[in-house]
Formats: C-alpha cells, sequence, structure tokens
C-alpha cells in the first residue's frame, strides 16, 4: 500500500518529481529547430537552455511528431568474404585500395 503524504491527508496540493531544469520552450523553437532545421535533440536543448528530456516532453505535449532512431545499414548481415568479392567485381581499383587501408584499421582495433 502506497505511503499517504500528510499533506494529501489534510487535502493540501502536494508537488510531485523534481523542479523543471531551464526554460520552457515554445512550440515555434522547437518547429524552427527541430522540425525545419532537423537539428538533433541536443543541440536544440543547447540552443533554448534546458535538458533534452524537457525537448522530448514538449515535442509530446505540443504534437509534434518525433524521429524515430536512425536505422543501420544492412551490410552487417553479410560476411566480409562476400562483401569483398562484390566489391572486386564492381568497385573501381583506387577505391579498393583505401577500403582495405580501412579494414586493416578497424580489425586493429
Amino acid at each position: 500500500m502506497p505511503r499517504v503524504k500528510y499533506q494529501e491527508a489534510l487535502g493540501l496540493e502536494v508537488k510531485r518529481g523534481r523542479p523543471a531544469k531551464g526554460n520552457k520552450p515554445s512550440k515555434k523553437e522547437l518547429l524552427e529547430l527541430y522540425v525545419i532545421e532537423s537539428k538533433p535533440n541536443r543541440e536544440v536543448a543547447e540552443k533554448i537552455g534546458c535538458t533534452k528530456d524537457m525537448i522530448f516532453r514538449f515535442l509530446k505535449e505540443y504534437a509534434i511528431e518525433t524521429r524515430g532512431p536512425v536505422k543501420g545499414t544492412k551490410l552487417w548481415n553479410y560476411d566480409l568474404e562476400t562483401l569483398e568479392k562484390c566489391m572486386k567485381d564492381k568497385v573501381p581499383e583506387n577505391l579498393l585500395g583505401r577500403l582495405a587501408f580501412q579494414r586493416v584499421r578497424f580489425d586493429i582495433m
């Protein structure tokens, strides 16, 4: 059974959660920065002077559709040998050298 605070028992208004940190973003600011300029939540929060969580909350409150997560590449579904074989057939030779260098660099990490 949840604990009843004495203010609630007396019929007084009880504040819940932490107080907001920073400025409240306006709908106009969010539309301009998030939708029109396509800035990420963190940049919008820095520019307005609030937290990224406030940005999420007010996007929901103002009924502004959020962007979904960035979809990853499908290249991870293929094994490396198959990709190398396809690249040799279709990619110019000078570009293959740069890609091979990048592969060596990632194998070391």
